[in-house]
């Protein structure tokens, strides 16, 4: 490998790590202890949202500065996950955004890396309920967060139609995103406004 070569795989690594850092310290904040909202690797047979207590993991409806109102479904999410992760030196690229009644996923890219995030909306607006990879393009991971057959398979085809427009070298970068890390709605107050959006790896 050559040595500007070595040195950009290096510098990806320990931003890697960089984020890892900022995401744990989120999770630390007392409102997280004992709670579920924690990083785990991704099974979709094994996180069934349907059945799942939401209100002891962040996800009943609660207000926030992080409940962006106003504009289309689109805008609204771009807003939210820019306002939340976006930084001078890390630029946050939201595309694409697949909508489907009261939930969403959206691909994200930030210096160099990149995932997906599912997104659920509630009285209060959108929210991030978790990010992951590859895992969030198929009809079993949605299934197991609550959404009919019909609902999943129609999802997981718009996304990855979407997606297909988009070229193969934006779903290498979404799909790279490896494991799970569920955020909820009250976990979205605890990443501050210069933080980054997380890495599952």
């Amino acid at each position: 490998m050559k040595p500007a070569a070595r040195d950009a795989a290096s510098q990806r690594q320990t931003m890697k790590h960089v984020f890892v850092a900022v995401l744990a310290a989120s999770f630390t904040a007392p409102a997280f202890a004992g709670s579920k909202n924690t990083p785990i690797p991704f099974a979709a047979d094994g996180m069934n949202h349907a059945t799942m207590d939401h209100a002891s993991t962040g996800h009943a409806p609660a207000g926030g500065p992080m409940s962006v109102m106003g504009g289309t479904d689109t805008e609204q999410i771009e807003a939210l996950l820019k306002a939340q992760f976006d930084r001078p030196d890390a630029p946050l690229t939201v595309a694409p955004v697949t909508v489907q009644g009261n939930v969403a996923v959206a691909g994200w890219s930030q210096d160099g890396t990149g995932g997906r995030a599912f997104l659920r909306r509630d009285d209060h607006g959108w929210f991030v309920e978790l990010c992951s990879g590859a895992s969030l393009v198929l009809p079993a991971t949605f299934q197991s967060m609550g959404l009919s057959r019909v609902e999943a398979e129609r999802l997981a085809a718009a996304v990855n139609g979407a997606e297909a427009d988009a070229g193969g070298g934006l779903i290498d970068r979404l799909n790279a995103f490896e494991g799970t890390v569920v955020i909820g709605r009250e976990g979205m107050g605890h990443h501050g406004h210069e933080g980054a959006m997380p890495d599952g790896s």
